[in-house]
């Protein structure tokens, strides 16, 4: 990246896709490609050659989820009764509460069970080879200066309110649904700021470098 940008996405503009299962549809939100990798579709109709991608899932019936060999996942939950994963082994892990998330490997064996009817999940996934996420939940009050390292990607999701974010001489103004993706390119540390009072997803996008 050599630039710095900011660009907003609407969440009426993403595309909205059944899974082949039947069990729920996906939206997604931000993806980067990786022309180098070709396993072929997914059950959602979305192509998993990626190094990574941000999406919403709507979850409507119980079943496993999809094997994404060599990503790394992150699922929050944005609204509904919540859902119970089984991952391996393990106990199922219960999510009932907004913005609980979970981690786990694309390799794992994860089985979704609904507690009380469908729920709507974010989802951030990266390719471990290429890219690191990290993933945070915070609410907002008023203006606030984020600081942004540079060579990183950054997509602040709002999940309720309004935002006003203003970087690189650019002024977006997002709702609910809406999303900001920032591009920091290889200037020095950057300053975004947000203004608003309301609840987001921060998603940074490192670039491994070997």
């Amino acid at each position: 990246m050599s630039d710095s940008t900011a660009t907003l996405l609407r969440a009426a503009d993403s595309r909205r896709v059944r899974w082949k299962n039947g069990g729920g549809w996906t939206r997604e939100i931000a993806v980067a490609s990786d022309a180098t990798t070709s396993s072929g579709p997914e059950p959602s109709g979305i192509a998993d050659g990626f190094r990574w991608r941000i999406s919403i899932a709507e979850i409507e019936q119980d079943g496993p989820f999809s094997v994404f060999p060599g990503i790394d996942r992150e699922l929050l939950l944005l609204n509904g009764n919540g859902i119970e994963l089984a991952i391996d082994d393990q106990s199922p892990l219960r999510l009932d509460r907004p913005l609980q998330a979970v981690r786990f490997t694309g390799e794992q064996r994860v089985h979704c069970r609904l507690i009380d009817g469908p729920t709507r999940d974010f989802n951030v996934m990266v390719r471990r080879s290429a890219f690191k996420a990290n993933v945070r939940a915070r609410r907002l009050e008023n203006l606030q200066p984020i600081t942004l390292a540079s060579n990183r990607d950054y997509l602040i999701h709002v999940v309720e309110g309004t935002l006003r974010a203003s970087f690189a001489g650019a002024h977006l103004a997002a709702t609910n649904g809406d999303s900001v993706r920032i591009a920091t390119g290889n200037s020095p540390e950057s300053m975004l700021m947000l203004d608003g009072c309301e609840q987001v997803i921060v998603v940074e996008l490192e670039e491994l470098q070997f």
